[in-house]
């Protein structure tokens, strides 16, 4: 019987919960012992000569708590490098019991809150400060030693000679005369401008490479004009400024190739019928420099809805087209929408 009680205690689902009863008197005794309990009351629980006021209280309803970049100051935005704790160890014997792991989340493209830009470092024909042993980039935490003609990585703690235009002299501190000016050395997030010398090859310029289908769905939907107007519009906001290149596919139950030379009025229109084998007629006059050749691009863009608005062709090549596309931009790289 005393083992169906037990169980019956630890299932409240039977209806039966056993509570102990409290001695006559017990209660009134119970108020009596906490009222005479204060902080002083314990001895060594509290410290006389502090002062109450700097204990932790309960915010008011309209206080607002003070965010934690308040409280803790960061050289880097949470935007492009956040850890996944707040606090990290400082000792060997807090790290055996933290047992916690530690990361971090980078997102070094991430749009910069407003008015807070990255900083840009360019050290022109000093090239980019590194550490020798680990190339680590100098940052806000290397050392200055020697008068400010040699810096210590904070990472191998290499001690590396300071170039000359590079070279500041140290404050009372250790510390650089021209912090406020050297973000690289402040900052936990700046953007280098990379030399020559980190370049296998020159930067290639932005590329766009349209696929537009010009089928009979198309064209009658209406989305052709729309994709001409749309393209259009969004010319001046592509990237690359006097670089961008730019070129277009139209395709149906066949492959339309444009050239768009500067040195012509209207685009030409060379068609590729045999999907089995597919060749580019013009390697090199189907990409052509947005900026030059600009008159001719706009001119294909306004007649592009008319030029197919009889077409009542139903096929759509658009695997045959992906790869003429990938066959004129195989050597220089890109992006080709498809519409």
């Amino acid at each position: 019987m005393l083992v169906n009680i037990a169980q019956m205690i630890h299932r409240p689902h039977y209806g039966l919960f056993l509570t102990p009863t409290p001695p006559a008197g017990g209660m009134s005794g119970l108020v009596e012992d906490f009222s005479s309990l204060s902080i002083g009351s314990i001895p060594k629980s509290f410290d006389a000569g502090l002062d109450s006021k700097v204990l932790p209280r309960p915010l008011n309803g309209d206080v607002e708590p003070s965010s934690f970049a308040q409280m803790y100051p960061m050289n880097c935005n949470s935007r492009y490098l956040r850890l996944t704790t707040s606090a990290i160890p400082n000792s060997q014997s807090l790290v055996f019991r933290w047992h916690l792991p530690l990361g971090a989340v980078v997102c070094p493209l991430a749009e910069a809150p407003e008015g807070k830009e990255v900083p840009v470092v360019n050290f022109a024909t000093t090239g980019i400060v590194h550490c020798r042993r680990c190339r680590t980039y100098v940052k806000p935490y290397v050392t200055s030693t020697d008068g400010g003609r040699k810096w210590r990585c904070n990472i191998c703690a290499l001690l590396s000679d300071v170039q000359n235009d590079y070279c500041a002299q140290l404050d009372a501190t250790g510390r650089r005369i021209d912090l406020d000016q050297r973000p690289e050395l402040t900052k936990g997030c700046v953007e280098f401008v990379a030399p020559a010398e980190y370049m296998v090859r020159p930067p290639m310029p932005p590329l766009y490479f349209f696929l537009i289908d010009v089928s009979i769905n198309s064209v009658r939907s209406g989305m052709l004009e729309v994709i001409a107007q749309t393209i259009k519009s969004c010319l001046d906001k592509l990237l690359g400024s006097t670089r961008t290149q730019i070129g277009f596919i139209t395709f149906d139950s066949t492959i339309h190739f444009y050239n768009m030379k500067s040195s012509l009025t209207q685009p030409q229109m060379m068609v590729v019928s045999d999907l089995d084998d597919i060749f580019v007629p013009l390697p090199d006059d189907l990409l052509v420099n947005l900026s030059e050749s600009r008159s001719v691009v706009d001119a294909f863009l306004d007649t592009l809805p008319s030029m197919f608005q009889d077409n009542v062709n139903v096929e759509s090549a658009f695997e045959p087209a992906l790869k003429a596309a990938f066959m004129v931009m195989s050597q220089l790289g890109g992006k080709f929408p498809k519409y």
